[in-house]
């Protein structure tokens, strides 16, 4: 369940585990790609599955998935909290619940662990056991955590200090409730905003363009606008656009297809700012792009000072807030980066969400791979700057790319690395065979334009080798690095998401071409 609030009746709803995780986090900076999360959660899914099974048919005063809820008046709110409990039972006529959770650990150092080794795990049972008392049914907690790489078990008991927690409890809903205030204050003082034209002169028609905008927005209507080159069309469009979405608590993304168009638009933003106007708004790059590193992109903790500790550091300075302060574009995140030792891009990601302008590549509103998580939070007004550009960049959105050479190096690099990582080597040469056999197998009479070939594809192939990759997905992340940069981990990602576009092409025809046969 997602944080929810009903600012008319003044209320907020969240789950236990949202009350927990909600609000900054703690550590390091860990990246992790989406195919090893998904990977990682389908097997934590079934680890609930199979452990409340076992415990349903060895103790029949079991229950799984028992929900609980209070109440809680909090600065005039009335905050609601869920939580739903992994199972129940009753031992010597004492209340039991278990949190049941899986990770990478083995047995042996699994066993080592203690209580303290699981800090937002015992904070959220320990949520649990205060919402029970509150609810006049005390109760005792214990953590039951099974490994995902050889299924041992093992289960901590909890102590909970109810006080303490209540107390926990209790300002992290005011400060939800602080953090709602303060954006219902700022999105009151966007309403009451006059935008201006950001000039102090404007250019023949553009304040033509800008009645073409607001009419259309308020219509309701899509606009596709054409105008000669010189004609300020950027600072007609965010005129109209803003002075729609300020009045109506909406967002803007503005889409580009390249860096200096992103220029352009920050330089009119920041000139909507000199004249008073209430923004806020970020510029996404490509990691590569805002990266502070100078070996080159690693996120790791351990070899990148930009990563180690970042959510700490940027808590501590209050770095998001500073970004927000304005318009921040790229020289400004990564000189953020550089004063705070933070890294940028993660930076840009997490003011993103706060923003009420974000400028970024078309990447970021049209492609699946990386389109942005935060388009649920809307609503938004969307521009796309030179969108005869999106016409060719969507077809390359929705065309998967797989390289036989590229999977023979990153078998290369998996033997180097020692026979531990021979299976995913296997794995990625076989897929190379595959590639390989669908261009030397075509037969002459098979239709040719250049170097493209039409031909059939081997799905059944690729889709037995898709589930090969996502059941050692977990294995390779014990084992191996398992950053976004990892060679392996960037080629599986790449694979998956190619057989799932051929999957979606259904009996479509399917063009595989290369400079070389093969490749």
């Amino acid at each position: 369940m997602a944080v929810r609030f009903d600012d008319t009746q003044r209320r907020l709803v969240l789950g236990v585990r949202d009350l927990v995780e909600a609000g900054p986090r703690w550590g390091h900076l860990q990246p992790r790609p989406a195919w090893t999360l998904r990977t990682r959660a389908a097997a934590g899914r079934e680890v609930h599955r199979v452990t409340q099974a076992w415990r349903a048919e060895h103790d029949p005063e079991y229950s799984a998935e028992v929900s609980v809820k209070t109440v809680r008046l909090v600065q005039g709110w009335e905050c609601t909290i869920r939580g739903r409990l992994d199972g129940v039972t009753i031992e010597d006529g004492r209340l039991v619940i278990e949190e049941i959770k899986s990770t990478a650990l083995a047995a042996e150092r699994l066993y080592a662990t203690t209580a303290e080794d699981w800090p937002v795990w015992k904070r959220q049972l320990g949520v649990y056991l205060w919402l029970l008392a509150a609810m006049g049914r005390p109760a005792e907690g214990r953590l039951v955590l099974v490994s995902l790489v050889d299924g041992s078990r093992h289960v901590v008991s909890i102590d909970a200090d109810l006080e303490a927690i209540e107390a926990q409890v209790v300002q992290r809903l005011e400060d939800l409730v602080r953090e709602r205030e303060d954006h219902l204050d700022w999105l009151q003082s966007r309403r009451r905003a006059v935008v201006p034209f950001p000039h102090t002169s404007p250019r023949e028609g553009q304040l033509d363009l800008v009645q073409v905008v607001t009419d259309n927005l308020e219509g309701g209507g899509q606009l596709l606008l054409s105008s000669p080159t010189g004609t300020g069309k950027t600072a007609a469009v965010l005129t109209g656009v803003l002075s729609h979405a300020w009045a109506r608590d909406q967002r803007v993304f503005f889409a580009t297809a390249k860096g200096t168009q992103s220029a352009v638009v920050e330089q009119t933003l920041a000139a909507f700012a000199e004249r008073g106007v209430p923004l806020r708004s970020v510029s996404l790059r490509a990691r590569e792009r805002l990266c502070l590193r100078e070996e080159g992109v690693d996120c790791r903790a351990e070899v990148c000072r930009f990563a180690e500790n970042y959510h700490d550091k940027v808590r501590e300075h209050r770095v998001v807030e500073q970004a927000l302060d304005g318009v921040c574009d790229a020289a400004a995140l990564k000189a953020l980066g550089q004063s705070h030792e933070v890294c940028p891009h993660a930076l840009a990601m997490e003011a993103a969400r706060r923003a009420d302008v974000i400028v970024g590549d078309y990447n970021y509103g049209f492609d699946a791979d990386v389109r942005l998580s935060l388009w649920d939070d809307g609503p938004w007004v969307l521009v796309v700057d030179e969108a005869h550009n999106l016409v060719e960049r969507a077809r390359g959105y929705g065309s998967g790319v797989l390289s036989a050479r590229e999977a023979r190096g990153v078998a290369a690099v998996l033997r180097e690395r020692g026979a531990v990582f021979e299976p995913y080597a296997r794995l990625c040469e076989h897929a190379a065979e595959i590639l390989r056999d669908c261009v030397l197998r075509v037969e002459a009479e098979s239709p040719r334009r250049g170097s493209e070939v039409v031909i059939e594809a081997p799905r059944g192939a690729l889709r037995d080798l898709r589930d090969q990759i996502e059941e050692l997905a977990l294995e390779y992340l014990v084992l191996g690095e398992g950053g976004t940069e990892d060679p392996y981990t960037a080629w599986s990602w790449q694979f998956l998401r190619f057989v799932q576009r051929l999957e979606a092409a259904g009996e479509e025809t399917v063009h595989i071409y290369g400079e070389e046969a093969g490749d």
